[in-house]
């Protein structure tokens, strides 16, 4: 989740017509090394808070989903991230900035909340369809990335957040595929590669490239709508070449090998559109 929401605070930040407030300090991971970093701004407490909600709702699945010791160790943990999240939903104490976000983050509380109801009911279901499958995702994203913004600028991030939710919950159920099989949990792709055989040859790995590929490429084209200020080309790497990257990866430990796949997203980002 930290690398996901760095990503989040990096495009809202973007976006903003003014820098937020950086300087040079210590790094808190390494103390050692000094570094540049951002130390006051309303999308980093923003993100922050959407760190513990959704968090916390995951937390509520594992106890529901999780086998026995993955259940008792959540349960030692919600105490204390309950708080957590009920400052992160309903903040109590916060400055002028944190009481605009405030009836923001009871919305999208409600929205995360029911994106996870949505994606219970929908693995309950035991549905083939990947695009109902990992519409849940999407729309959870969708509202984190478009949070506070209206017209046009809602429109587009909200696309952008759709799009890249999907591909993240495509990518997971490729990843996690053999898994699924041998435990018997819920993974739309188990509808047509039902056991390890039929995961053998390179149909499977072709079946999961072209619906990444297509996914991953309308995430791309999605970053001609949004009009950064700043870090634009950090932007367009991570989603241009890092997701592709992270696919690649992947396909390569599935059965069957990988070709050479290095080709960027940019290069698929008018193929995808147009599909």
């Amino acid at each position: 989740l930290s690398y996901d929401f760095t990503f989040l605070s990096i495009v809202r930040l973007a976006l903003q017509e003014q820098c937020g407030k950086f300087e040079k300090g210590r790094c808190c991971v390494n103390p050692a090394k000094k570094c540049l970093k951002c130390t006051e701004d309303a999308e980093l407490e923003r993100s922050a808070d959407v760190v513990i909600i959704v968090s916390y709702y995951k937390l509520l699945d594992d106890i529901a989903d999780g086998g026995f010791f993955k259940r008792l160790a959540c349960r030692l943990i919600k105490p204390a991230l309950s708080l957590m999240h009920r400052k992160a939903a309903i903040p109590q104490e916060f400055s002028d900035a944190r009481r605009i976000l405030k009836e923001e983050q009871e919305m999208l509380d409600r929205a995360v909340a029911s994106a996870m109801k949505e994606q219970e009911k929908i693995e309950k279901s035991g549905t083939a369809s990947l695009d109902e499958a990992a519409d849940p995702s999407g729309k959870m994203l969708a509202a984190i990335f478009s949070q506070g913004y209206y017209g046009e600028d809602k429109i587009q991030l909200w696309r952008f957040g759709y799009l890249l939710g999907r591909w993240i919950y495509l990518l997971d159920a490729v990843d996690d595929i053999e898994k699924d099989i041998k435990s018997g949990s819920y993974n739309p792709l188990k509808a047509k590669f039902p056991d390890a055989n039929s995961l053998s040859g390179d149909e499977f790995r072709k079946f999961a490239k072209e619906r990444l590929d297509l996914t991953a490429g309308e995430t791309a084209n999605a970053l001609g709508g949004l009009k950064f200020n700043r870090f634009g080309d950090i932007i367009e790497n991570i989603v241009c070449d890092g997701m592709l990257s992270s696919q690649t990866e992947i396909l390569k430990k599935k059965q069957g090998g990988a070709k050479n796949e290095e080709e960027s997203v940019l290069g698929a980002r008018s193929a995808g559109h147009g599909e």
